[in-house]
């Protein structure tokens, strides 16, 4: 994960033009352990194994266990929350 690349282009940046994004899209473009296209076996408790919910919550899961965890600075997350607080006001 490019944490500091994350960091550097906070909440709402591109990463789609960034160099990065150019050489690592296709290895998290195609989640070949979350998206498993084989034919059902017809046994529950094998189709299971390959349901794109449990296999994505697995990943995530995984990923979030092995990351440094992302925290936005206190001004933005201050910002944010005004932002929120507002908005609930208005709703």
């Amino acid at each position: 994960m490019p944490i500091d690349l994350i960091k550097k282009l906070g909440p709402g940046g591109s990463f789609f033009q960034q160099e990065h994004t150019l050489y690592n899209y296709k290895q998290n473009l195609w989640l070949t352990e979350i998206f498993d296209k084989t034919l059902t076996t017809g046994k529950i408790n094998e189709d299971r194994k390959r349901d794109i919910l449990i296999n994505a919550n697995k990943k995530v899961k995984e990923i979030m266990s092995k990351n440094e965890k992302f925290r936005l600075p206190e001004d933005k997350e201050k910002e944010i929350n005004e932002i929120v607080k507002r908005a609930g006001e208005i709703l």
